[in-house]
């Protein structure tokens, strides 16, 4: 009995942990941006995302590439915020079968896209995150 609780700490832990790191990555790159030490190639446009060499789903529900063809910022940024709505795609980072990561894309509903929102991930700005870590 005291192995499994002490797999189900270390389990709670290292998702408490995985959060707190991404909070702290949000607020890195935003103080980066802030302090205009973005990395280079950091920032990408709409029109990047459509030269990508996307693969449709056989479904015919949206196309994917591999996330090692995708700029960098947009895969970290998919890291930190889950699904987020860019244009008239929602983008995801995903993880195949065989471990390979990639970004997908579908076209956003038209309530998404009357909205502007994002699908998934955390409600907080960077700017939010840096405001509750002065507390």
């Amino acid at each position: 009995m005291a192995v499994e609780e002490l797999l189900e700490w270390l389990d709670k832990r290292i998702a408490e942990l995985e959060g707190e790191l991404s909070k702290l990555r949000a607020i890195r790159e935003h103080l980066m941006q802030l302090s205009g030490q973005q990395e280079r190639g950091a920032e990408f446009t709409e029109e990047d995302l459509m030269a990508l060499p996307w693969r449709p789903y056989q479904s015919g529900r949206g196309e994917w590439v591999f996330a090692d063809q995708a700029p960098e910022s947009l895969v970290k940024r998919l890291e930190q915020e889950g699904q987020i709505q860019i244009g008239e795609y929602v983008y995801a980072l995903r993880t195949g079968s065989g471990g390979k990561r990639f970004v997908s894309r579908r076209r956003a509903t038209n309530s998404q896209q009357a909205r502007g929102k994002r699908s998934r991930g955390p409600q907080l700005s960077p700017e939010d995150l840096v405001r509750a870590s002065r507390r």
